[in-house]
């Protein structure tokens, strides 16, 4: 079983809020002092975090069975909302991850620390630990990381979205990740900083949802229609509906 931490401190309401691994949709569950402790016993990454921040930030968490987690490739992790209106067929994204296979997250953080001597997750700097006073993390708590879906790693999938910064290869998206796009802050302070802001934009309370969901259009400004019959099992378009993204 893989389990993933979820930061929904900054939903004021998550009944209804799902969970999709892949194509899989999983139960939400929330965390409590139980489940933390258990939590911070497994995962070296929020034990290296004060536990009142993880308390306070880390309230929901799903777990992903092992036969749908694949290892030889990239798995998107989404929690989404219920879609207020009635007549839009997409939920409303409220945080994600791109999850990369533990094999590959080693070989990367193996090859960068065989270059230096310590690597700080961006992801820690934001949840307040300071790359500067804090003890060297082991190579376990550095995969860790991957299994919290947090404002901040909304971001960076968003941001690796961008054609140039995206590759579906696993490799190649961990470096993307690790050391372009979200990289260690000492590195490279600038881009943190680009960043951080991105994720306190969508971890802003009163932005939400901060990606609505809205009509498509044509070239000339005009609704974007279904041309075909796009129907599964009742669920879908059908022509002429508004298309949605």
């Amino acid at each position: 079983m893989k389990t993933f931490h979820i930061d929904l401190s900054h939903i004021e309401d998550t009944c209804g809020i799902s969970v999709k691994f892949r194509s899989h949709k999983l139960q939400l569950q929330s965390h409590d002092c139980n489940t933390m402790a258990e939590a911070r016993k497994q995962n070296s990454a929020l034990a290296a975090l004060p536990l009142e921040t993880c308390i306070q930030r880390f309230t929901h968490f799903v777990n992903v069975p092992e036969d749908v987690v694949p290892t030889d490739r990239i798995s998107w992790v989404r929690t989404l909302g219920p879609q207020q209106n009635p007549n839009i067929p997409l939920p409303n994204l409220i945080t994600m991850s791109i999850y990369i296979p533990e094999g590959y997250q080693q070989e990367s953080f193996q090859k960068v620390l065989q270059e230096r001597a310590t690597y700080f997750p961006a992801v820690l700097k934001y949840y307040g630990l300071d790359e500067h006073t804090t003890i060297a993390l082991s190579l376990d708590a550095l995969i860790a990381v991957g299994y919290l879906v947090t404002p901040m790693s909304t971001a960076s999938a968003l941001l690796q979205m961008h054609p140039r910064l995206s590759s579906l290869q696993p490799h190649i998206c961990h470096v993307l990740s690790s050391q372009h796009v979200l990289p260690d802050p000492s590195v490279n302070p600038d881009q943190y900083n680009y960043v951080q802001q991105l994720s306190t934009a969508i971890a802003d309370p009163n932005n939400q949802p901060w990606a609505p969901v809205v009509a498509c259009t044509n070239y000339d400004g005009s609704v974007a229609t279904a041309q075909f019959d796009l129907n599964t099992s009742g669920k879908g378009y059908k022509t002429g509906d508004t298309l949605y993204r």
